[in-house]
């Protein structure tokens, strides 16, 4: 089941594992803003973070599972666009791993067919500058 992100950031999931997973881009001429393929974490209360460490817009952090033990990784529930009272984008929670592997193939699906339409849009944009080079150079070598 998908987990309701105002329920996490309540701490209502506090010492739960959950999972959690999220592929988001907002310009393809760059990296991504959150690459975080489906991990198992544990829900943590603010209170336990390490000194020195902040959690905005959240009661609880996540810290990932490896081997069964915790790492010493924090994650935040949020991405990092958020700004003052925006929070950002949060990053997508479930209670089961097959789900949450569904849900990033379906993600990633999402993001292989706007990549596809972006690279048809940046071709036919390519062939109208070779175009134009060519009429260009048709009309040069008319007045030769």
């Amino acid at each position: 089941m998908r987990i309701d992100i105002d329920a996490l950031i309540k701490g209502k999931y506090n010492n739960q594992i959950i999972w959690v997973c999220d592929y988001r881009f907002t310009d393809f001429y760059k990296k991504p803003i959150r690459h975080l393929k489906p991990t198992p974490v544990m829900v943590l209360s603010n209170d336990s973070l390490p000194l020195g460490k902040t959690i905005y817009y959240s009661e609880s952090h996540l810290v990932p599972i490896k081997n069964g033990k915790l790492t010493k990784t924090i994650f935040s529930i949020f991405d990092n666009t958020g700004y003052r009272s925006y929070t950002g984008v949060p990053l997508n929670a479930f209670t089961t791993e097959t789900e949450c592997r569904i849900f990033f193939s379906n993600q990633l699906d999402e993001i292989i067919k706007a990549f596809d339409i972006w690279v048809e849009l940046i071709n036919d944009s390519f062939k109208k500058t070779a175009l134009n080079f060519k009429s260009e150079q048709l009309e040069n070598t008319k007045t030769l």
